[in-house]
């Protein structure tokens, strides 16, 4: 259980995206502006966002191409 719950506050970035995805889908339904079947499948997948590691190279910039 304390696995969880460290992955859950050290990945912050996707932990953040799935807890945005979840409240989006129900506010979306209780504005009646999509029906909880419809909803479901991203309420799914922000559950899943939880618990996902972020990428390891998150954060870093890319080198830029100095044309040679």
């Amino acid at each position: 259980m304390n696995l969880l719950i460290e992955r859950i506050f050290k990945n912050w970035k996707t932990t953040l995206l799935g807890l945005a995805m979840i409240v989006a889908c129900f506010v979306l339904v209780f504005l009646e502006k999509a029906t909880l079947s419809e909803a479901s499948m991203f309420i799914v997948g922000g559950f899943t966002m939880l618990f996902l590691r972020d990428s390891a190279d998150s954060g870093k910039p890319t080198k830029k191409y100095d044309g040679e």
